[in-house]
């Protein structure tokens, strides 16, 4: 039978039970959000070592969806509209307005993830 070792993760500047992990990639770096009175913000846990993540263009929510093996970053942000955006090198940020177009030239609204019907 395996054994499994596992850490707890909250964040230091969290309110309340908010800090889901979502991604996490080969060399152990941790991806989610929390949550506090500033609003829903993403981070990336990687050696011991938390960091917030904010896109600079959000108006209260940042979310951290998935980490890659170079440490490239992706997520969601909401500026009125949800947006997804890649982040690499700690501070790029390029919204992936793509998707968003061709969901709603097709008929669909665009959502974290993918396109929904309407």
């Amino acid at each position: 039978m395996p054994v499994y070792t596992y850490t707890t993760l909250d964040d230091p500047f969290a309110v309340g039970a908010t800090t889901p992990a979502l991604g996490i990639n080969s060399t152990g770096q941790i991806v989610g959000n929390y949550r506090n009175f500033g609003g829903t913000h993403g981070f990336l846990y990687s050696g011991g070592t938390d960091t917030a993540i904010d896109d600079p263009l959000a108006t209260g929510v940042t979310i951290a969806f998935g980490i890659n093996t170079s440490g490239q970053i992706v997520g969601d942000y909401n500026d009125g509209t949800t947006h997804g955006f890649p982040l690499s090198g700690g501070n790029i940020y390029t919204p992936l307005r793509a998707c968003r177009r061709f969901c709603e030239r097709n008929g669909r609204q665009a959502n974290r993830r993918t396109c929904q019907g309407r």
